[in-house]
């Protein structure tokens, strides 16, 4: 994941995300959690939500939504 900030964007269902490796910020709302590597979140996404790498090691993470 680049360090850019990523567009917002929204869908029906849930959102898990899990971080392998460094530092994601993800913004939910308008609202801004940073997660480390072995962190994870789960979360309603049909509010507009974005993601983003925090500092310059690389990022990994897994994304599972559902419908």
């Amino acid at each position: 994941m680049g360090a850019g900030r990523a567009r917002p964007h929204d869908h029906d269902g849930a959102e898990v995300v899990y971080v392998i490796t460094g530092t994601l910020a993800i913004t939910i709302g308008g609202h801004e959690h940073t997660l480390r590597a072995g962190d994870s979140i789960y979360f309603d996404p049909s509010p507009a939500h974005s993601y983003r790498r925090v500092g310059s090691r690389a990022c990994t993470a897994i994304v599972v939504t559902t419908p």
